[in-house]
C-alpha cells in the first residue's frame, strides 16, 4: 500500500533538549541563571524558574 503512494523521498527526525540531568543534588541545575542584585548569576537557582525539556518532531515529504 506504502509503495503506491506518489512519495519519492520521507525524512523523519526527533530531537529533544535538557532530557536528563546528571547531578548529586537532585533541585540544582547548572544550566539555570539566576538574578541577584540586577546581575545575571549563572547556576544559581535563587528565584529561577525550573528548567525546562523540549521535544521536536519533524516531517519532510517529498513528492
Amino acid at each position: 500500500m506504502i509503495d503506491q503512494l506518489p512519495i519519492t523521498n520521507a525524512r523523519i527526525s526527533v530531537t529533544g533538549r535538557n532530557l536528563i540531568l546528571w547531578t548529586d543534588n537532585p533541585h540544582f541545575d547548572p544550566e539555570t541563571v539566576g538574578v541577584s542584585g540586577g546581575t545575571l548569576q549563572p547556576g544559581i537557582e535563587n528565584m529561577s524558574y525550573p528548567s525546562s525539556r523540549s521535544f521536536t518532531f519533524n516531517l519532510q515529504v517529498n513528492f
